[in-house]
């Protein structure tokens, strides 16, 4: 069994080397670990800027963890399904 082995550098994307011909889950992976980061810092900042009752930080930030939620999920069946994030 051989693999074919993309020795075109340009069919991947600058800095990040996600493929640009096919689905790489190391996308997933990347917007996955980085919101894991982002959630927190968004309800600090929420709760900073935005006076408002506890409730409704609380739905915000359910909202934006929904929203993120549903983005990794989309980026995760797009790579199963062999789409590229950005086509070259």
């Amino acid at each position: 069994m051989s693999y074919k082995i993309e020795e075109d550098r340009g069919t991947r994307l600058f800095l990040v080397n996600w493929s640009t011909v096919g689905g790489d889950l190391r996308i997933m992976h990347f917007f996955g670990l980085h919101s894991i980061q982002i959630i927190p810092l968004f309800a600090l900042m929420l709760s900073n800027i935005w006076k408002a009752t506890n409730r409704n930080q609380v739905f915000a930030e359910t909202v934006f963890e929904l929203i993120c939620a549903l983005w990794i999920g989309c980026v995760c069946y797009q790579a199963k399904q062999g789409i590229p994030l950005i086509r070259h």
